[in-house]
């Protein structure tokens, strides 16, 4: 007797059939294209990728298979969103700059300034009366410590002694 050993029948395996089988131990539960002639492994509706197993792009011109929903991995809004044309682009909120708009309003470089959007930095002689303390700032300060004596703070600077030469101000 001569035995004869057959290939597995789908298209690029090389594995020996079963027997009394044209498939093999690995393909043994997968079902082929009902496409005459065609050895592919069924996809859905007993029909491989290549035959329709798979639904097209619905972008007109486009022959790729569709991914998630109705458009391939290149014509889904997934897509354009990453490369930021989708839906429609806004200018960046921040003063002067015209990049498209992604995450809060505003565009990948200034994503971590948006506190700083529009703000004009202030001159230093406009702080200079802001900071400085009156009389009736430091009033308050010693009805609110009590007597500086007991708090070990120097009234006429306003320093702390707890710091190494009670420089810091407060």
């Amino acid at each position: 007797m001569t035995s004869t050993t057959t290939v597995c029948i789908f298209d690029g395996c090389a594995l020996p059939s079963r027997p009394n089988s044209v498939k093999c131990m690995f393909h043994r539960n997968r079902g082929v294209c009902k496409t005459p002639h065609c050895h592919n492994q069924v996809y859905a509706r007993q029909l491989c990728v290549s035959h329709g197993g798979r639904n097209p792009c619905q972008e007109p011109g486009c022959d790729a298979n569709a991914r998630l929903g109705q458009y391939c991995c290149r014509h889904s809004i997934a897509a354009k969103k990453r490369l930021g044309v989708a839906p429609s682009p806004r200018p960046c909120r921040f003063e002067g700059c015209l990049t498209a708009a992604r995450t809060g309003g505003y565009c990948w470089r200034h994503r971590h300034r948006p506190s700083l959007a529009g703000i004009e930095p202030i001159p230093v002689h406009a702080m200079e009366h802001e900071l400085s303390m009156d009389d009736d700032m430091l009033d308050l300060l010693r009805l609110l410590l009590g007597d500086g004596a007991t708090h070990g703070w120097n009234e006429a600077t306003m320093r702390t002694p707890h710091h190494a030469g009670g420089t810091e101000m407060i």
